[in-house]
């Protein structure tokens, strides 16, 4: 676990270090993660909402991001990535 907690990036969230792109939702890990260290998926979960990865208009979150902000989106949206993250901030938040 300390393994996977090394690897969340502790400024803009998500797995990868600082300044890498692009950066993948990846729930299931982040699940994992959530049960043992809950602050950087916490951390990981705000910088995705409030990022350019959160579609506004529509809902739900696109693919990835293409920078390390997750400010860029690449706009595409997969069903089992948001029924993953749906249950991922429920988990988080409720």
């Amino acid at each position: 676990m300390t393994a996977l907690a090394a690897q969340i990036d502790p400024i803009e969230g998500g797995i990868g270090g600082a300044g890498s792109g692009p950066k993948f939702p990846q729930p299931q890990r982040l699940g994992f993660a959530l049960r043992h260290a809950a602050e950087p998926v916490v951390l990981t979960l705000r910088k995705m909402a409030d990022g350019g990865i959160y579609d506004q208009v529509g809902g739900g979150f696109c693919r990835y991001s293409v920078d390390a902000r997750w400010a860029i989106p690449h706009f595409e949206k997969m069903l089992y990535d948001n029924g993953a993250l749906l249950s991922l901030y429920c988990d988080a938040f409720c």
